[in-house]
């Protein structure tokens, strides 16, 4: 099911230490340069938040509880292979927690 369990563990390469891309089939995702941190924790591990990607569809947006608080979510998949590579952050009902609206993890 393509709009499974949200994972960034596996899904990006950095690539010539400029590009993250798709691990599965190294389509680009990001620049470096929208790297916001590297200190996130997705449902199975180390995430990032990133300003923007490209080259993603989203899947329908739904309510989860993460780690700090409940957000409002859409899962980003490669437009190439559809391999599962993060979330995008629609809505945070904690206010210590906008920063993350509309970027992606």
């Amino acid at each position: 099911d393509p709009f499974g369990p949200y994972s960034t563990d596996n899904s990006f390469l950095r690539t010539l230490g400029s590009i993250y891309r798709c691990a599965n089939c190294h389509t680009h995702l990001a620049r470096r340069s929208h790297l916001l941190s590297s200190n996130f924790r997705g449902r199975t591990g180390a995430a990032l938040l990133l300003e923007s990607l490209v080259n993603v569809v989203l899947g329908p947006q739904e309510d989860t509880i993460m780690t700090t608080g409940m957000h409002s979510i859409r899962v980003c998949f490669c437009i190439k292979c559809l391999e599962n590579i993060g979330w995008t952050y629609e809505e945070a009902f904690e206010d210590d927690q906008k920063y993350k609206e509309h970027r992606y993890g």
